[in-house]
């Protein structure tokens, strides 16, 4: 939906949604994060939805540090969707404070191929949410896991879907920091 000037719009707990700005723009969000009350609920009405065992996972592993059932709830998240990006990247912190990099380093590979999958499936095409899966995706390869290469294709495949969908852009954006930072970072580790 458009929001006309002055409007509000209040989203229920568990309701996915994607915000995109159409010009200059205020805005206000508050955001509670879920209780495990709330996901338990959730998971007795659907004890397969991929969403709430993502949420749950992450609950776990950020709020309560229980690595063990926040990779399981993980893992049940990816097998009942295995497009679920939040178990992807949950799993992936698990591994990496286990300092199990392989296991992170493998899990972020499927991630990135998820997310190359659901660019290509989008009808219509969600640029903006897909930049932010590359991102988040390029961030990761570049920094945590040590893998700059992986992250500075990520960073072009972000760079060209930004181009190509917002053609007005000016041609050096914070996008081009980022990437030339990776690639620094990249030849240092040739």
């Amino acid at each position: 939906c458009i929001q006309p000037p002055g409007s509000l719009l209040f989203l229920p707990s568990g309701w996915m949604h994607a915000t995109v700005n159409l010009g200059d723009t205020v805005g206000l969000a508050l955001q509670a994060p879920p209780t495990m009350a709330s996901i338990k609920q959730a998971l007795q009405r659907n004890k397969k939805d991929a969403g709430s065992l993502a949420r749950a996972a992450a609950h776990l592993l950020r709020n309560e540090g229980r690595l063990d059932p926040a990779d399981k709830y993980a893992k049940q998240a990816l097998k009942a969707d295995p497009r679920e990006l939040q178990a992807y990247f949950i799993a992936a912190e698990v591994a990496s404070r286990k300092s199990d990099s392989s296991r992170a380093l493998k899990i972020f590979k499927k991630a990135r191929k998820v997310v190359d999958q659901l660019i290509e499936d989008a009808n219509p095409p969600v640029p903006y949410l897909a930049n932010a899966w590359l991102l988040r995706l390029a961030f990761t390869f570049c920094g945590p896991l040590g893998e700059p290469r992986i992250g500075s294709e990520v960073y072009k495949q972000a760079l060209k879907l930004n181009m190509r969908n917002r053609p007005g852009l000016p041609s050096r954006t914070w996008l081009y920091e980022h990437l030339e930072e990776c690639e620094q970072i990249a030849s240092a580790h040739k």
